[in-house]
């Protein structure tokens, strides 16, 4: 377990979780006259030590295991006290772990307006867009919508100023792109923000504009995001009102360790007061915004690496580039050119960090034992990654950095050999196999296409590797992030790199004891041993029974942290995934 860490401080050690599981490591059972509070039994228990380690029951004390085994051996650890739990027949697995996704923009996504294309909304079309905003904002000074894809609606076109403009020329429209990295304005929006033609292209972004130099709406990367300051936000007060219901939602898809992928003061703020409100239900890794890590503003009173009833700051994010599907990622090579796509030849993407920006964050994270995560999807920007990496591993002669490459998609052979070398950990997203695996062989080509998030590749190079959804990019569905790892469809049926699929235990990896290693936690997490948290979910199947183009069958039906049950199917009206 790593010790806490302030910015600039000493060590602080999370002094009672270390005794109580080095009293529990002395052996794996408690003394014989206390009995089990828990024995789970009845069913297939995957304890993730291996691929064939399944086994028929747990016993739990004080929400930790402390006996695995046989039903019968159990037993002699239970007395009258003990819970019995049966398992009817389901398997129990280590609560799932979420590599990359965004709590906080699971409260956006109850209070904006969603124009998706299915099966994640319900727009197909730039009408669908306009009926659906029409319909959900009335009643809204700001309206504000997220979820809209250029490349699947029908139009195979943004939306832009003009659409928005005919139906919403007073209030201000702000409509953020399904990747998260570019957003379509209307008018009004772009004057609240000091937004003209004439405005200089920021560093890293992009104002668009029509051949005459107008502007078109269209706002991509640091010139979306420059938009957050001119945007009202939820009170502290209305956000926490939606915190149970994103609880909730994680806990009903079997997550009992989740991500806020990147909190920036206000994010940081309401996770702190949920805190301080005694509002978890799972534990939550919180990853601090580079540009406000690199601020004098996180200081000696930000403790890194250790949970505070229920909250870690887990280390830094930071943005490397944009999304492949909105041709923003950065790539060593040019993208494709088809169609009617209007990039000009030779476009590869650009950093979203100058070079010595990079270097300078990863000097302060490395230098005060805070992790960085940076969001990677062109192999360009894994180089970039790289190299900032290699030139400031030295500041702590044989530091366990594990330094985390988010989303890694579209990584290059001589990269998993670096990843290898310097014991990177890539955070794959093979959800986008399925849902812009299409897109990717046309704009990437084929050779690209089909190396997508390579699983099979980096577990055969002995390399720890996650696999996440980036919720709310797309649905926060663990099961469905097996199903992809393991088929690797596209929306129109076509496989994207047969060799890369994954087998179902490395899948599995993924998402609970690989994760826990990413997290420095995989002595408390991640497997079902003694000594750990009892963390479980319980799945209608053994997943490792399964064909995997069955995997998407398996239901959730119940979600345990600690030995509490924070989702129950069959008691629960609100339903999951």
């Amino acid at each position: 377990m790593r010790a806490g860490k302030m910015i600039g401080s000493s060590r602080l050690v999370a002094g009672s979780q270390l005794l109580a599981l080095a009293i529990l490591m002395v052996g794996c059972t408690a003394p014989q006259s206390e009995g089990a509070d828990t024995l789970y039994f009845g069913g297939s228990v995957v304890t993730m030590t291996g691929e064939e380690d399944v086994i028929e029951a747990v016993a739990v004390k004080d929400g930790l295991i402390y006996a695995t085994g046989s039903t019968e051996e159990l037993e002699g650890l239970c007395d009258d006290h003990t819970r019995r739990v049966d398992l009817n027949g389901h398997c129990l697995l280590p609560g799932f772990i979420d590599a990359h996704s965004h709590l906080a923009q699971g409260i956006n996504a109850i209070t904006e307006i969603n124009v998706s294309c299915p099966p994640v909304g319900v727009c197909s079309s730039i009408s669908d867009i306009m009926s659906r905003l029409t319909a959900e904002s009335q009643g809204k000074e700001w309206i504000l919508a997220w979820g809209y894809d250029n490349e699947l609606i029908a139009e195979g076109r943004h939306p832009n100023l003009t659409d928005l403009d005919a139906l919403f020329p007073d209030r201000p429209v702000v409509m953020a792109h399904v990747s998260g990295h570019m957003v379509v304005c209307n008018s009004k929006a772009l004057e609240i923000c000091n937004i003209t033609k004439d405005t200089p292209q920021p560093v890293g972004g992009v104002i668009d504009k029509d051949d005459d130099g107008n502007l078109t709406g269209l706002l991509q990367e640091n010139a979306a995001f420059a938009l957050l300051p001119y945007i009202p936000q939820l009170s502290i007060e209305q956000k926490l009102s939606h915190f149970d219901q994103v609880m909730h939602l994680y806990a009903s898809n079997g997550y009992t360790t989740i991500q806020e992928g990147l909190s920036d003061e206000p994010t940081l703020e309401l996770l702190c007061a949920a805190r301080d409100s005694g509002m978890y239900t799972l534990d939550v890794v919180a990853l601090v915004e580079a540009s406000y890590f690199a601020s004098k503003k996180v200081d000696s009173s930000h403790v890194f690496n250790v949970y505070q009833d229920g909250l870690k700051l887990g280390g830094i994010k930071i943005i490397g580039d944009g999304s492949p599907q909105g041709k923003t990622a950065y790539f060593r090579k040019p993208y494709c050119v088809h169609g009617n796509c209007v990039l000009p030849m030779g476009f590869r993407g650009a950093p979203n960090l100058e070079k010595m920006a990079l270097h300078r964050l990863f000097e302060r994270a490395y230098s005060n034992d805070v992790q960085v995560f940076m969001h990677c999807n062109g192999d360009a920007a894994i180089d970039t990654f790289i190299e900032a990496h290699k030139a400031n591993k030295g500041i702590r002669e044989g530091a366990d950095y594990r330094s985390v490459v988010i989303h890694s998609q579209f990584v290059q052979k001589d990269q998993l050999e670096t990843y290898r070398e310097e014991r990177l950990i890539p955070s794959f997203f093979t959800n986008h196999c399925f849902f812009w695996g299409d897109v990717h062989r046309e704009n990437l080509g084929e050779a690209r296409a089909n190396f997508l998030s390579p699983i099979a590749s980096a577990d055969s190079l002995g390399i720890c590797y996650t696999n996440h959804t980036d919720y709310r990019i797309t649905p926060l569905d663990p099961i469905f992030v097996l199903w992809t790892a393991c088929n690797r469809i596209s929306r129109e049926g076509n496989v994207l790199g047969k060799n890369e699929r994954a087998s179902v235990y490395q899948a599995l990896k993924g998402i609970t004891i690989n994760a826990a290693y990413q997290y420095f936690e995989e002595d408390q997490k991640g497997t079902i041993e003694c000594g750990k948290h009892a963390d479980f979910v319980v799945l209608s199947k053994n997943p490792l029974r399964q064909q995997p183009e069955q995997l998407r069958d398996i239901q959730i039906l119940e979600t345990i942290k600690d030995d509490h049950t924070v989702f129950n199917h069959e008691n629960d009206h609100r339903g999951s995934r």
